[in-house]
């Protein structure tokens, strides 16, 4: 798909902690009735930087390489 997944200053890339966190977030979102993910799912549509939640919650961004 050329993405990866960066830091939101810096634009290096995440390490394996925060990868973690913005998994585990996004799979406890969805764990709350499934409303709460489907709207962390769909946030990047109305989000000036394109971040969801799980990705607020990391401090990360999903950018196109390539």
């Amino acid at each position: 798909m050329k993405i990866q997944v960066v830091d939101e200053v810096t634009g290096a890339t995440i390490g394996y902690a925060r990868a973690f966190l913005r998994w585990a977030v996004a799979i406890v979102l969805f764990m709350l009735c499934y409303i709460p993910g489907i709207i962390d799912g769909l946030w990047p549509l109305f989000d000036k930087k394109r971040q969801s939640f799980h990705d607020k919650a990391a401090k990360s961004l999903v950018i196109e390489v390539g």
